[in-house]
């Protein structure tokens, strides 16, 4: 058998030519931050994610699942995917979240975890391990700070000061005694830029982040409807947010990825906000089955489509709106009731009317109720306005 000193270069040496920017090894005990961790699911910030709340401890501490573990090894890599302008992306790309315009990483950190996961089940026979890539029950984040792969950062991002916040983790646990990194420095001083420029406030000054808020929980984690005082700080966003990460100072210099799979994919760029509040199931599952966009399902996209083309004020997702009204989905006719009700125009109001007779949901018929009181606060305003003053 090697020598811990041995065995942790040689899987460090093999990470990284598999493609990983950093690769740290700690201890297999209770993280640092699990009382924080439990905390913040009892003060009920992780909303709808019940998964998250099943068998905390266990997340905490991976001897809890596997008594053998002695080790983890935290693994990152860079995502970010290259490009000019991504706010004035074409298509739907500037409106998704950096790490959805590729191939769905799951499956590539999974391939490459298992890699080196062989790797070391060869250099050391009989060797115990288990693989976890972002969806396994382990609290990631906190075991990469004790590896020293980044620092938690007040966005709660681990923070690399060479490759950034825009990283991928993936964990291998194993049950050899390894020689363990140190935590790096917090670096993020009395900084609080991500904090200030978070539009819905979901950044906490205790260094948490408050789920129910977070655009990119919105957007993907909430099954329901989005609440109706959040939608317009949705923005244009389709799915995920990077905001707290573009304002950041660690990552102005960050590299682009060397992946090719975490490149935008071109159908994004020819894919525009008015085909996605119309998608089928079918043709959601034809664009979106290889990304991890396939998370928010078709309600979800569809409705935040809708949110978004209201918000830009989208004449063409105005008009697929009034046909969503009729969608077999209670959530996606909420949207569409909500987004014609930001518009105020009479032929809008007629739609919403029409739609109320038929209506047998209660949810959506409080948001047409709704909609058709801002309707009708929106036509009241425009016609008080001067001619030159109205949208065209």
């Amino acid at each position: 058998m090697p020598s811990p000193q041995s065995l942790t270069a040689s899987i460090a040496a093999r990470a990284r030519e598999l493609g990983f920017e950093r690769v740290g090894f700690s201890p297999a005990h209770r993280a640092r931050r699990a009382d924080v961790f439990k905390a913040w699911l009892d003060r009920g910030l992780h909303g709808e994610m019940g998964y998250l709340a099943r068998e905390p401890e266990a997340r905490a501490d991976p001897t809890r699942r596997d008594s053998w573990a002695r080790s983890v090894v935290s693994l990152s890599m860079n995502y970010l995917p290259a490009g000019p302008g991504w706010a004035e992306a074409p298509g739907i790309l500037g409106r998704l979240a950096r790490y959805a315009a590729g191939e769905d990483y799951h499956d590539l950190l999974r391939e490459r975890c298992e890699s080196l996961m062989g790797f070391v089940k060869n250099l050391a026979p009989g060797t115990r391990g288990r693989i976890a890539v972002d969806t396994s029950a382990i609290l990631e984040r906190d075991f990469a700070e004790a590896s020293g792969a980044g620092w938690s950062a007040k966005n709660t991002m681990i923070i690399d000061t060479e490759v950034g916040s825009w990283t991928f983790l993936g964990e291998l646990v194993l049950d050899l005694e390894l020689e363990y990194d140190s935590e790096p420095e917090d670096r993020c001083g009395s900084c609080r830029i991500c904090l200030d420029a978070c539009p819905t406030g979901a950044i906490l000054e205790e260094r948490m982040l408050d789920a129910t808020r977070c655009i990119s929980y919105l957007t993907i984690e909430l099954r329901a409807a989005i609440p109706a005082d959040k939608r317009h700080a949705v923005g244009d966003h389709l799915f995920g947010c990077d905001i707290c990460q573009e304002v950041c100072p660690w990552n102005r210099k960050a590299p682009e990825t060397r992946e090719a799979a975490f490149r935008p994919r071109p159908i994004y760029e020819r894919v525009g906000l008015a085909e996605v509040a119309r998608l089928s199931e079918e043709r959601f599952r034809s664009v979106f089955g290889r990304s991890a966009i396939r998370r928010a399902k078709r309600r979800g996209l569809v409705r935040n489509a809708l949110i978004a083309g209201a918000n830009t004020g989208d004449g063409e997702v105005i008009e697929a709106a009034v046909d969503a009204l009729s969608d077999p989905d209670p959530i996606v006719r909420g949207a569409a009731a909500w987004a014609l009700g930001q518009e105020g125009e009479r032929r809008h109001r007629d739609a919403l009317e029409s739609a109320l007779t038929r209506e047998t949901d209660p949810s959506v018929r409080l948001e047409i109720r709704s909609a058709l009181d801002e309707a009708a606060v929106g036509q009241s305003t425009e016609t008080r306005r001067k001619p030159e003053e109205r949208r065209p």
